[in-house]
């Protein structure tokens, strides 16, 4: 909050949702605005699995033993990806409905994108990020760079 220079006299709140903790932060503010709690608010995450191996400090020595005795516990545990595989295969989702709602969202993408509906969202900012050296280096963040128009299936 004090490094983005947001005021000590503004309340602030952290959640730790692992992958969809932008998301989640995001969802808080819009229901928080919506039920008269507050007028305007920031949301937004900073999850980078390319920056960081969550998998390290998951050191099983260190983890109490409630986590331990309890199954439900240690299922919070499992990485995204292997969530991801555990739940397809338990509703029946096949890796080519998969790949297809995949194309058809990067389509649907790339179309609001080229129409300028995706950049109308996006406020632009400049911040520092490791280059593929190493070094840090300053960048502008103003698009989506998650788009693959390319995406066949």
């Amino acid at each position: 909050m004090f490094l983005a220079g947001i005021p000590h006299r503004a309340s602030c709140q952290g959640i730790n949702r692992l992958c969809s903790s932008g998301l989640q932060s995001v969802a808080s503010i819009a229901n928080a605005i919506k039920a008269g709690d507050i007028d305007i608010g920031i949301g937004g995450g900073v999850e980078s699995m390319s920056n960081f191996d969550m998998a390290a400090v998951l050191a099983p020595e260190g983890i109490s033993e409630a986590v331990k005795k309890s199954e439900s516990a240690r299922n919070c545990l499992i990485p995204m990806g292997v969530t991801s595989e555990n739940v397809a295969e338990k509703f029946g989702v096949t890796r080519e409905t998969q790949d297809a709602f995949a194309c058809s969202s990067h389509a649907k993408a790339t179309n609001a994108d080229k129409q300028g509906w995706l950049q109308s969202e996006i406020t632009p900012y400049t911040t520092q990020a490791k280059d593929k050296e190493g070094e840090m280096t300053e960048v502008r963040v103003d698009r989506d760079d998650g788009l693959r128009p390319q995406t066949t299936m």
